[in-house]
């Protein structure tokens, strides 16, 4: 009952355009999906805070609501971090 389960990802930024990859995120959810398992919130870690379409596209394929898509992206300095 007064369970949620938070998925952490890593997505992708690849190439010289730096476009963010939702794949990797995307397969790893429907594998946690076919054990049993539907992640509440996604944590996913990034070199940069995540761009609105990607978080609506993981949104869309992952059945994870927008508002429970956290941008965990990298910082300079771990002072940085809250």
């Amino acid at each position: 009952e007064n369970v949620c389960f938070v998925h952490v990802s890593l997505v992708p930024v690849l190439g010289v355009v730096g476009e963010q990859k939702t794949k990797p995120t995307q397969h790893s959810v429907q594998t946690l999906r076919s054990l049993g398992l539907s992640p509440n919130m996604l944590a996913c870690r990034s070199s940069e805070p995540l761009e609105g379409s990607v978080r609506d596209k993981m949104a869309l394929f992952c059945q994870v609501p927008t508002s429970h898509i956290l941008s965990l992206h990298d910082v300079s300095n771990i002072w940085h971090v809250p």
